[in-house]
């Protein structure tokens, strides 16, 4: 009996011991905080923990740590995250302006005009609720999980992630674990007034980090034992640095937050801070994401000797791999499974496939062979499965499948349409169901969709419906169909010129499209058209009607010693009706027959009272125009083309009090070498035949056409110039410039006679970019006068705004 105790104890002994042997090792949290740029840094530590093959089960992140803890926990590698952070242009992808190339000629043709637009409701201005609606940054976060779209748990994800944000409407902070995880993660990043709420459910979400940007305490509850955090938060700041009215605000956002930032970083068993005092949270400048990425690296590796001493003593070590290259036997518990590549099954597919099934022992060795069968029947491109340990006896499943085509597109929805019917948006964008999905394809059409400047923002969800099928959910934000647009420019010569535009679509009927522009104070112009290029701007030929008056003072000057003798308002009124026509979206063609009433009287002071009249004319003409518009930008064009041609007859049989033709042809082309270096070339040439007036005459001279000349100086009938910019990228938003023209003027003096002369001038300028447009600064030698050509007068030019 007491032999038989013994054998008891001992058993139980030797069992307790086994078990001990086997506990589980402790489960290790990552904590990544919010920062804006300087959320760039938490790379440094994510590869170090992939060299180290240091083991995380929970990742907890705020605003961009929640965008690299997200990318991280569906399986991207720190290199892969470091590759994506170098490659984005995330000043492009932080803005809501539709790629130029995207955009239909009629929408973009006043870019650059305006810097201030708003919707209309009636005549009530409509404030959003964010300066970025982050249409692009959801594009993007959508394409980079396009492995993860069936997964709407996130503790389903190879790590378990959870991210922070915070509900405007009851002010509470909202932990995010289960959803759409692009919508999660564009949900923690979205900063009051810089980014636009995301509605989830009834709620409204903005960044987390107004009340938590450092969430230890989330993967604290979650369950982990070890917890590695980096903080790349603002700090705050001393007395002497409170000196100005932003330094102030910013530590007033900091302080709501910094009690419970200072308690969780008490909770972290490595507190990695890099050293980023010098960086802001807002640059996104391509250097300084190196800069403090390599800060990233620099703290990430002095905490190196703290985790690998964390590994050796808890026996931390990476347990995933190729179910092939695996040493586990036994029948351990399935947890679940993860789908990532190009496939678009169910995970019960995979389960009946696989014939095993969660929270069911898996037999290893028949998985082995069910994997040998499957790619022996080719039944995918290519089919891997990876084992990833949870615990002791617990373990979950990562396929990743590459079909052989694309899944099918079973169907399509779309959410939030007002006043634009569905069969419109389908229309566009052009996916049809039963059909190959393709998911390039669908961001170019939305891109597309969005560039018509219907839609606020346009965002989709890619939902597997059975095997190898999936639905598209698509959501937009429609804006109102009215625009009030406000802007503003400065020179030497016009002074301070407002401009205020109204733009109505589709009302009251669907694809008419009805502009009022008026430009004031120091040059007047109202402009009204009316013009039926359908909604989806896209028909090859297209009626309008347009009205003009304008009011814009010229001087004369003295072809001698270029003093100005004179000035007068040219001054007329046009109505015009004419066919136009798209070809692709950068270019235009439209013929117009138009009538213009004249009413000029220059003020006469020693001119020859025939050749300056007092001018009554009504012309009659024809006129047409042919632009190419390929430029990157208008306000700070780096790439393409800018080409404009006119024609314009009037002919005395359709009642036109003169007969005259004349031609019109401006070109600008731009190339950028090594990001920093642009080059511009320029040029304009004008000819004419018959009884041209002189009011018709091209006027140049100044810093937009012709350097070193007064504004107008220079007018004509016959004459061409070439023009060559060099702008170099000082900084950011800081350009060093050098500007050189030359050309061939026949101008005409005060007194009518043609004078044939050489001109030519040259000069350096510095140019800032501002919240209201460039400003710049010029200085200039060019030459003094037809007359005078071999003499030099020295020119300074002030501009501020959008000069288009």
């Amino acid at each position: 009996m007491v032999k038989t105790v013994n054998s008891i104890l001992i058993f139980i002994l030797c069992l307790g011991f086994g078990l001990f042997a086997q506990e589980s090792r402790p489960r290790v949290g990552l904590v990544l905080s919010g920062g804006g740029a300087r959320g760039f840094a938490h790379i440094g530590t994510l590869k170090l923990l992939d060299s180290l093959q240091i083991p995380v089960d929970y990742i907890a992140g705020t605003s961009m740590g929640g965008i690299a803890g997200a990318l991280y926990s569906i399986g991207y590698s720190g290199k892969e995250i470091e590759q994506i952070a170098r490659d984005s242009d995330w000043n492009e992808l932080f803005s809501d302006r539709p790629l130029r190339t995207a955009v239909p000629f009629l929408q973009k043709k006043d870019d650059g005009k305006y810097q201030l637009q708003l919707g209309l409701r009636g005549i009530t201005p409509v404030i959003p609720s964010g300066l970025i609606q982050g249409q692009k940054v959801s594009l993007m976060l959508a394409n980079l999980i396009s492995g993860a779209e069936g997964i709407t748990d996130f503790e389903q994800l190879p790590i378990s992630y959870q991210c922070v944000a915070v509900d405007l409407i009851t002010g509470n902070e909202v932990i995010l674990k289960k959803g759409p995880l692009a919508k999660a993660m564009r949900a923690t990043m979205s900063i009051p007034t810089i980014f636009s709420p995301v509605e989830w459910g009834d709620s409204l979400l903005i960044d987390g980090g107004l009340l938590n940007n450092f969430p230890a305490d989330v993967v604290k509850a979650i369950g982990a034992d070890i917890i590695i955090g980096v903080n790349v938060g603002t700090r705050l700041s001393s007395k002497e640095e409170l000196q100005s009215i932003l330094s102030i605000l910013n530590q007033t956002l900091i302080i709501t937050d910094y009690a419970r930032q200072r308690e969780n970083m008490d909770l972290c068993d490595v507190l990695i801070i890099p050293d980023l005092k010098e960086f802001s949270t807002t640059d996104f400048d391509p250097s300084t994401i190196r800069a403090i990425i390599q800060r990233g690296n620099e703290a990430a590796r002095a905490n190196e000797s703290i985790l690998v001493n964390l590994k050796e003593q808890y026996n931390l070590q990476t347990t995933k791999a190729l179910l092939a290259d695996s040493n586990l036997v036994g029948q351990p518990l399935l947890q679940g499974l993860y789908i990532s590549g190009g496939s678009y099954y169910s995970a019960e597919y995979f389960y009946d496939l696989l014939q095993c099934y969660p929270n069911s022992p898996l037999d290893v060795t028949k998985l082995q062979d069910r994997i040998i069968n499957i790619n022996e029947a080719a039944l995918f491109k290519s089919f891997d499965v990876e084992i990833i340990q949870v615990d002791r006896d617990k373990v979950r499943l990562r396929l990743k499948v590459e079909s052989h085509e694309n899944p099918v597109l079973f169907g399509i929805s779309i959410i939030g349409n007002k006043t634009l019917p569905f069969k419109f948006i389908y229309r566009l964008l052009g996916i049809e169901p039963g059909k190959p999905f393709d998911q390039q394809l669908l961001s170019e059409r939305i891109d597309e969709l969005f560039a018509l400047g219907y839609f606020e923002r346009i965002d989709y969800e890619i939902e597997p419906v059975r095997q190898n099928f999936i639905r598209v959910n698509i959501t937009v934000v429609e804006k109102p169909l009215r625009n009030l647009r406000i802007g503003f420019q400065y020179d030497n010569f016009y002074k301070i010129i407002g401009r205020v535009g109204v733009q109505v679509n589709n009302f009251p009927l669907a694809g008419l499209r009805a502009e009022a522009n008026l430009e004031f104070a120091g040059r007047i112009q109202f402009d009204y058209s009316l013009a039926y290029p359908s909604r989806g701007l896209n028909l090859p030929l297209y009626p309008y009607i347009r009205f003009n008056y304008k009011e814009i003072p010229l001087n004369i000057y003295d072809m001698d010693n270029a003093n100005k003798l004179t000035e007068y308002d040219d001054r007329s009124y046009t109505i015009a009706a004419g066919l136009g026509s798209q070809i692709g979206r950068s270019m235009i063609l439209q013929v117009e027959f138009n009538q213009e009433r004249i009413s000029i009287n220059p003020g006469i002071s020693g001119l020859d009272p025939d050749f300056f009249p007092s001018w009554k004319d009504r012309l009659r003409k024809l006129h047409g125009s042919f632009v190419v518009d390929r430029l990157d930008d208008v306000v700070l064009p780096r790439s393409g083309l800018l080409f404009n041609a006119e024609y314009m007859n009037s002919w005395q049989q359709f009642g036109s009090d003169l007969e005259y033709q004349q031609i019109k042809i401006n070109v600008d082309f731009y190339r950028t070498f090594y990001r920093r270096h642009t080059l511009r070339f320029s040029g304009f040439y004008t000819n004419y035949m018959g009884d041209l007036p002189i009011y018709k005459y091209a006027y140049k001279g100044g810093p937009n056409t012709f350097i070193g000349m007064k504004y107008h100086q220079i007018l004509g009938r016959n004459y061409g110039y070439g023009r060559l910019d060099y702008r170099y990228e000082y900084k950011k938003d800081i350009f060093l410039k050098l500007i050189g023209n030359v050309g061939f003027f026949e101008a005409i003096d005060h007194w009518g006679i043609e004078q044939n002369s050489w001109l030519s001038g040259m000069g350096v300028g510095v140019q800032f970019l501002s919240l209201v447009g460039p400003f710049e600064i010029i200085i200039s030698r060019g030459s003094k006068s037809i007359m005078r050509w071999d003499e030099y007068q020295t020119r300074f030019y002030f501009t501020a705004g959008f000069h288009i």
